[in-house]
């Protein structure tokens, strides 16, 4: 079973090393991959995402750094 920590990490590894993700269509994504309703599985990724960037796995990069994000 997918975790979002390991759905989200998955598409950074794979999708998303080189120029990072946009925060939404990386939660976006995430969330899709997920089983679960919309809503729930958004939260949880949204959260689980939130935790990677307070635990510095995955960090803000570019010029709007609020909205795109890479592993650190």
């Amino acid at each position: 079973m997918n975790t979002p920590v390991a759905t989200l990490m998955t598409l950074l590894k794979m999708e998303g090393a080189a120029e990072g993700w946009g925060r939404t269509d990386l939660i976006g994504e995430a969330a899709q991959q997920l089983l679960g309703t919309p809503e729930d599985t958004w939260n949880l990724t949204e959260v689980a995402l939130g935790q990677l960037m307070v635990e510095g796995v995955v960090k803000p990069v570019g010029n709007h750094q609020h909205d795109l994000v890479a592993l650190s």
